[in-house]
């Protein structure tokens, strides 16, 4: 996947190191690695944006922590503290701000995926994370990021001392189990107090940056370390410094001796961030705040990213520490109510197993590839617990990475009981309960719609399938949902008369010849499509449109929905499975958007991602239209609370269809797709899957 640009500053500073061997194919180690792995952009509070751009290597990270500071500076680009960050489980977000994550579970050396291996957490007893004594070394370790409440141990300087000790995967060490070794002790860290191995020494040196720049502090001093590289056991030398781990494999040609450890790879693997697989999400990912934890969670839910990431934006213009007037608390202004109504635990002590999994592992389809040391083939990808933490609500409201996870959850809760992204955000902010008089939902819900319109604009994404351009050409094989049967022929058709009176309609449109009406983005009503299945050959006539906010969900399910007498005559109700072909008799012109309804719209919303429920709204006498209504009204239209959904779907269509619930909307929670299920469905409403 193509990242974007990388800053002009940033890439110089990658460049004086390692250009000139990635362009030269040069088989040695890098400094930070043969290419970004992300840009990212995260909170800081001292920045002159309150923001910080940062690019990921295999390595390590260079950050811009003020945009407004001088470019000719050294540390206008700085390298990441990120080992330190992964031994001491807190994350910084400005030059005395830290939120708790719990210390990295992850293998410091070699595989990760090795039994009994030397962990980040396992070090933090032995690292120089903070001291006790109020001097100026004190103030000194603050500045560099440390806290004041670890004591540190003092190991003497040992300049010239061969390096013995052994450190086990608990973090014991054996003293002089390394007899035979002929390393030794090169310099001295007066700061931390911590020894620092000849082989990392002289290659700092050799390296075109100081080496407070490239490693800053010791944190612990250099240990041996049984462990497994490439599947292969070894015993290979290392050390944590604050920005980096180093390691020394005396197994290796001389060239490969020293290198740097992929501590940019462990710390994304921490933090559970991961680009998006979908390119055209890539530069809104790298550029709101936390944008990949959004985007990942947005598409693991099946919503809108520009809405959760307008949601944050809105909330909390970034900051781990915003709180709303609501008491929304943390970068999406999660509710702590609606964190614990999801399933997140008050106490350490009642943390569910979901929830521990939440915490300990990455989101569905979230993380990098794992790699391993020297360049081996990764294994395969899998699910590993990444930090030492049991998160409660109250983590959740600060760690970013958390708090958007669950927020996903809550949004997805809301996201179809409307067709319209106003009514979503206000539901979201008060809970399904808007109260419309109340000036800071409807300033947050102005903002929520204002930025999401912004970022469409200056990040745009197709999630639209393409429609075809050439008679008999297949857009698709999957999965058809179907509507209600108690959406007869003279729904669709009255529908049809709806759309053409909005000017939303294909020039030659007429009613169907046999009755089938279909849907599929891309299409507006009155084109025709081919559908196969079973054996049997149809066309169907496109009748009705996907609301905007519902469009990610349909997508993920469906290649087509349908009327119910064309689902029954391509025999899907027995065999759900069907292609998709285009007609061609004229081509489709762009989708335009569909106008406001005319007073009290009635929405028929997505379907969740929660399996085995259902919901039969009545169809509405006269159609109306579904999308997101533009221009966001001034004053929007109070939402009734949704009537709980049956939990069962039914085994064969109803006819009878529940009551209407206007003006605005009521919930179809997803239907399994192992069961028939049914639901009703006004234009833009959510289909039924027959699978």
């Amino acid at each position: 996947i193509a990242l974007p640009v990388a800053d002009p500053y940033i890439q110089a500073v990658w460049e004086l190191s390692d250009a000139a061997a990635v362009q030269a194919l040069e088989f040695r180690p890098r400094v930070w690695g043969d290419e970004p792995v992300a840009i990212a952009t995260e909170f800081y509070r001292e920045s002159s944006t309150s923001l910080r751009q940062m690019v990921y290597y295999d390595k390590g990270r260079l950050d811009i922590l003020n945009p407004g500071g001088d470019p000719n500076d050294l540390w206008y680009v700085s390298s990441a503290a990120l080992a330190r960050e992964m031994i001491s489980g807190r994350i910084q977000f400005g030059e005395t701000e830290f939120v708790v994550r719990g210390k990295a579970t992850i293998p410091v050396v070699g595989d990760l995926n090795q039994p009994n291996a030397l962990t980040y957490e396992a070090l933090a007893p032995l690292a120089a994370l903070g001291t006790s004594e109020p001097t100026t070394l004190e103030q000194a370790l603050l500045q560099q990021g440390f806290g004041n409440d670890l004591l540190i141990s003092e190991p003497i300087s040992s300049i010239g001392a061969p390096i013995t000790d052994l450190i086990t995967a608990r973090g014991t060490i054996e003293v002089g189990a390394v007899p035979e070794s002929t390393i030794l002790i090169g310099e001295y860290d007066a700061l931390t107090r911590r020894n620092i191995a000849a082989p990392f020494a002289a290659w700092a040196e050799q390296q075109p940056y100081p080496a407070i720049y490239l490693l800053g502090h010791a944190l612990t001093e250099p240990y041996w370390v049984d462990t497994v590289i490439g599947g292969e056991p070894a015993r290979v030398l290392f050390q944590a410094f604050e920005r980096r781990v180093m390691t020394y494999n005396p197994a290796n040609e001389a060239a490969w001796q020293v290198e740097s450890g992929n501590v940019g790879r462990h710390y994304r693997l921490w933090r559970n961030l991961a680009q998006p697989t979908a390119e055209a999400l890539v530069p809104l990912a790298a550029a709101v705040p936390f944008g990949e934890e959004i985007v990942a969670a947005a598409t693991t839910n099946l919503i809108d990213p520009h809405l959760l990431a307008a949601l944050a934006m809105a909330a909390s213009a970034g900051d781990p520490l915003a709180t709303l007037p609501n008491g929304g608390r943390g970068v999406m202004g999660l509710r702590p109510e609606a964190a614990i109504a999801l399933g997140v635990a008050v106490s350490r002590a009642d943390v569910s197993d979901e929830a521990m999994a939440m915490t300990l592992a990455p989101i569905d389809g979230g993380v990098d590839e794992a790699v391993v040391e020297d360049g081996d083939a990764a294994p395969e990808p899998q699910r590993m617990r990444v930090t030492n933490y049991r998160a409660t609500v109250d983590d959740v409201m600060l760690d970013p990475s958390l708090n958007v996870a669950w927020a996903a959850r809550e949004v997805r809760l809301w996201n179809p009981e409307s067709l319209s992204f106003e009514t979503i955000a206000a539901d979201y902010y008060s809970g399904g309960s808007p109260d419309w008089s109340d000036p800071d939902l409807l300033t947050f819900v102005e903002r929520v719609v204002a930025i999401r319109a912004e970022l469409v604009q200056h990040y745009p994404v197709a999630i639209l399938p393409a429609p075809g351009t050439v008679p008999g050409e297949l857009l698709g094989t999957g999965h058809s949902a179907y509507y209600d049967p108690s959406y007869d022929r003279a729904w669709w058709e009255r529908t049809l008369l709806l759309y053409q009176s909005w000017g939303v309609i294909s020039e030659t449109w007429d009613n169907d010849p046999n009755g089938f009406y279909c849907v599929r983005p891309g299409y507006v009503p009155g084109h025709r499509l081919q559908l196969v299945a079973n054996g049997v050959t149809i066309t169907c006539t496109v009748g009705d449109m996907v609301a905007d906010p519902h469009l990610g969900s349909w997508l993920a399910h469906w290649v087509i929905e349908m009327n119910y007498p064309a689902f029954e005559a391509l025999g899907l109700d027995q065999n759900n499975m069907v292609e998709v072909y285009h007609l061609g008799s004229e081509p489709p012109p762009d989708v335009p958007e569909v106008p406001v309804a005319p007073e009290e719209p009635t929405a028929e919303p997505e379907p969740t991602a929660e399996p085995e429920q259902t919901a039969e709204p009545e169809p509405t006498a006269e159609p109306t239209p579904t999308p997101e209504p533009t221009p966001a009204p001034e004053t929007p239209t109070p939402v009734p609370t949704t009537p709980e959904p049956t939990s069962t779907p039914t085994a064969e269509p109803s006819a009878t269809p529940a009551a209407t619930a206007t003006p605005a909307s009521t919930a179809t929670p997803e239907p399994t797709e192992t069961s028939t299920a049914t639901i009703e469905e006004t234009p833009g409403a959510t289909p039924t899957t027959g699978e």
